[in-house]
């Protein structure tokens, strides 16, 4: 199975404290405008630390996801799926 981005380092860890920061001002924005009515989808940062592995970024979709239907229910979650095997 081929990386998911070919160009991307690896590292030996991952920042969670970064991914942890993108998860809270993710939900600070939705707690001040997810039920604006203008409000109709909302969508995540691509990559919240450079080179993460598949699991961890599945799981910073899922996390943003649940944010989404706490405070937005009615909006959409978009995520951009370009990151995948190339095999």
């Amino acid at each position: 199975m081929g990386q998911w981005n070919s160009t991307a380092k690896k590292y030996d860890f991952i920042n969670h404290d970064n991914i942890q920061w993108s998860l809270d001002q993710a939900e600070a924005f939705l707690q001040r405008w997810g039920s604006h009515p203008a409000m109709a989808a909302f969508e995540p940062v691509n990559e919240p630390w450079d080179a993460s592995d598949m699991d961890t970024l599945f799981q910073f979709y899922r996390d943003n996801r649940k944010l989404v239907q706490k405070y937005s229910p009615n909006s959409k979650f978009v995520f951009y799926n370009t990151y995948q095997y190339d095999h």
